[in-house]
């Protein structure tokens, strides 16, 4: 440049108008060369009829760049472009392939999603697909790429480029790259398998949306993911049908198991490891990732039972491959649903929670984002969706059929694992949970956390849940100044009713059993946003909240057993979402009337108002109405 215009003419122009003339000067001769090795590419091609013979690449090898830039020898592929499997080790999957089978060759989807947590065996299945007979008959052209949590349009249109053309493509320009696989996608009905997606951004997958105008009619897309939400931001214009992949049953991941681990035994060994086996399996919870490595572990070891109980023994095995297999499902969370999802490990194994009671846990300890002004419902829908449909939450049925949520076993151990392993690398925020499991007497129990666990929580919190008979209420007092969370019986209650009202930082509170009077000192507690009392008088009597009660403005959700009656005042709760299970209309002046419920304008869910009969004035029956 300083040979066209000389010294002074380049001082003529801003810095930054000669910085882009050169970016574009580095972009057109990329573009050159692109054109220069497609002009090669033809002659290459023409060639081939006759006149020159050029080497040809090995059509069973592919180099791919991986996402630090590295080249690495793929591994040697059949047919030139979909990944070797060996299927004698696949068990399980019959009925998950022969269903995407049919909607792959019938459906009008152009999408289809293959869901499921990690180490389910989603890629293995998409893999099989690829083998499958009818897929290869069906479709002109099969792709495959992987695409990983670093989302990189460029690398990702390359890859399939190089996977249908079986060689290693040399352009640099996005345009050239996507101009040619256009070229080649045209007119063909084609496969393409993008692995390990993780896009949730719509944007991003905008991005990738020119790929459902390139092929024929019927060409098919096929993504495996453990996120929901990828599904969710699939491009408007793709129809797309989600396949969840359960995992294996206990028949099929003892045949799976046994396909390693049995290797060169004879019948008698193999019957002498069988309840051994079993009890391996059951550690395997389905998932044949797991199966596949402990299998593998015990493959040389003759069948010798102490060597097998060492393995199983020291499952260093199993963390390595949990924490290297499934971090990254944590990594890609925003940092309140980290938070959020650790949380959890405080809770014993297979824990169920309420979805409303789980997102008033997390907006008591501060995890959520502007939690308190938040209405609960999309509090619910943003962080308890947000971690179910990433598979690191789990849907279950409770006693009446109701929904509720559960980790599972992997994901507890993982949430467990990064809370401890965090907190090592200088956390400086203390929070202990103080109790034990009510429902179980094993070491899956409450445990007691007094580490430090800044990565949960920016700040100083402590928790208190069932059943503390084995604490000392000394020991809990020393922290009720700082508790946020408190869900005890009375008989513990009872111990610290007094000094509870010094708890200014707790959030939510919840009681159970029977008490002698209602504990006044609740009404102190100025930042209480959820109150929870299934309490009973001696003597099965009924009885009001406190007058004082409107004090608490921050109240949000009231839970109350059917033998307590709401007291005058609760109108001015102007930030009351919930009120349950019910209210009893009484022409008292201590008690609440209907009238009040007007002030509510927040009030959500189902209200069940029962003696609305007992109404008498005109004021009433109008609000009633």
């Amino acid at each position: 440049m300083k040979m066209l215009l000389g010294e002074d003419g380049l001082a003529s122009f801003s810095k930054s108008f000669i910085e882009y003339m050169l970016s574009r000067l580095e972009e057109l001769e990329l573009e050159f060369d692109d054109i220069k090795k497609i002009r090669e590419e033809d002659l290459n091609n023409r060639a081939r009829d006759g006149y020159i013979c050029p080497k040809e690449e090995e059509e069973n090898s592919l180099k791919i760049v991986n996402n630090d830039g590295n080249e690495n020898e793929m591994t040697h592929l059949i047919n030139g472009n979909v990944p070797f499997i060996d299927e004698s080790n696949i068990y399980g999957r019959d009925g998950d392939e022969k269903n995407l089978v049919e909607e792959l060759l019938k459906s009008e989807k152009q999408v289809i999603v293959l869901l499921g947590m990690g180490g389910l065996g989603k890629t293995t299945l998409a893999k099989k697909l690829c083998r499958n007979k009818d897929i290869e008959c069906h479709f002109a052209m099969r792709i495959w790429v992987f695409v990983s949590n670093d989302f990189d349009i460029k690398r990702i249109t390359k890859d399939a480029l190089n996977s249908a053309t079986q060689k290693n493509c040399s352009f640099n320009v996005f345009s050239v790259i996507q101009e040619e696989l256009q070229k080649l996608l045209k007119g063909k009905r084609f496969f393409l398998v993008l692995d390990d997606v993780w896009i949730e951004n719509q944007y991003e997958w905008e991005c990738l949306g020119f790929l459902s105008n390139f092929g024929s009619e019927g060409s098919k897309i096929l993504v495996t993911t453990r996120s929901r939400i990828v599904a969710k931001g699939i491009y408007p214009t793709m129809d797309y049908l989600i396949y969840e992949l359960k995992k294996l049953d206990d028949n099929d991941s003892l045949k799976l198991f046994q396909s390693y681990a049995y290797y060169g035994l004879d019948y008698q060994k193999r019957e002498e490891l069988k309840n051994m086996s079993m009890e391996i399996v059951k550690m395997c919870y389905g998932l044949p990732l797991l199966i596949n490595v402990i299998g593998k572990l015990l493959l040389n070891t003759n069948g010798e039972k102490e060597k097998w109980r060492i393995i199983i023994k020291n499952d260093a095995w199993k963390k390595g491959i949990i924490l290297n297999t499934y971090k990254i499902s944590y990594d890609n969370l925003s940092n309140h649903l980290k938070q959020c999802f650790v949380y959890c490990s405080v809770f014993p194994k297979r824990h169920k929670f309420g979805r409303s009671e789980l997102a008033k846990l997390w907006i008591a300890q501060g995890l959520v984002e502007d939690g308190a002004s938040k209405p609960i419902k999309e509090v619910e829908t943003e962080y308890v969706d947000g971690l179910l449909h990433r598979s690191l939450l789990q849907k279950n049925k409770g006693h009446w059929c109701e929904d509720k949520y559960s980790m599972h076993d992997i994901m507890h151990y993982l949430a467990k694992r990064i809370l401890l392993d965090e907190k090592s690398m200088g956390s400086k925020g203390v929070r202990k949970c103080i109790g034990s499991d009510s429902h179980q007497n094993n070491d899956d129990s409450f445990e007691v956390f007094n580490e430090c666990v800044e990565p949960i929580v920016g700040r100083t919190h402590h928790s208190l849940y069932p059943k503390p008979k084995d604490v000392m209420s000394t020991s809990c007092d020393v922290n009720l100044k700082r508790m946020r969370v408190m869900i005890c019986e009375t008989s513990y209650f009872d111990t610290i009713s007094n000094s509870i009202g010094g708890s200014k930082h707790l959030r939510y509170l919840n009681i159970m059993g029977e008490i002698p009077s209602f504990p006044k000192a609740i009404c102190q507690l100025y930042n209480l946003q959820t109150i929870h009392l299934d309490l009973v008088l001696m003597y099965y009597q009924y009885f009001e909240f406190p007058k004082d009660i409107k004090n608490l403005k921050k109240l949000q959700h009231i839970y109350i057993s059917p033998r307590m009656k709401l007291t005058s005042g609760i109108g001015e709760l102007d930030h009351i979402q919930t009120l349950l299970p019910k209210i009893g209309v009484t022409k008292y002046d201590q008690s609440c009337t209907i009238s009040e419920l007007g002030n509510l304008s927040r009030l959500g869910g189902t209200l069940v108002i029962k003696g609305l009969e007992k109404l008498t004035t005109v004021n009433e029956q109008e609000v009633r109405n």
